[in-house]
């Protein structure tokens, strides 16, 4: 199986052959900050949960410049909003609201008491079930919600 970091190798290649200057300008950018992870601890390849903390960590980098830029440059808003959409298309997908809920739900249901000290438990099966791969602000909002009763 193909990791995350040779993903990105191959689709900044890709885009270079297509003569897609900025988005391969973009992709060998985050292949450098990937591969740098690794090669820092021991010269070895980044791991796909290094590659992608990487990648949250541009997203919210990008979005902090466009709040920033609020409705001044648009030459450059239309840019970051495209590195954005490059971005979340490495990303696993998250789970949604709906999910997140009935997750919620079901665990505090298998809850002996409910009190807001079981609030670290049901998050802990949050995080396993979905491989943190959910909005963390709705889940501890939900979780507080379904403790309080």
């Amino acid at each position: 199986m193909t990791t995350l970091i040779e993903r990105i190798r191959q689709d900044a290649l890709a885009a270079r052959k297509a003569r897609e200057t900025e988005k391969g300008i973009f992709l060998i950018t985050l292949l450098a900050e990937a591969a740098k992870v690794g090669k820092d601890d021991g010269n070895r390849e980044s791991t796909d949960a290094e590659v992608t903390a990487i990648i949250k960590k541009f997203i919210k980098n990008t979005d902090k410049t466009l709040r920033a830029l609020g409705d001044k440059a648009p030459d450059s808003r239309a840019r970051l909003e495209a590195e954005l959409a490059i971005l979340q298309a490495y990303l696993p997908r998250q789970a949604t609201e709906d999910e997140v809920r009935t997750a919620v739900g079901r665990y505090v249901a298998e809850l002996a008491e409910r009190n807001p000290k079981q609030m670290g438990v049901v998050m802990g099966k949050l995080n396993a079930e979905f491989d943190g791969n959910f909005d963390k602000g709705l889940a501890s909002k939900l979780v507080k919600e379904a403790l309080a009763g």
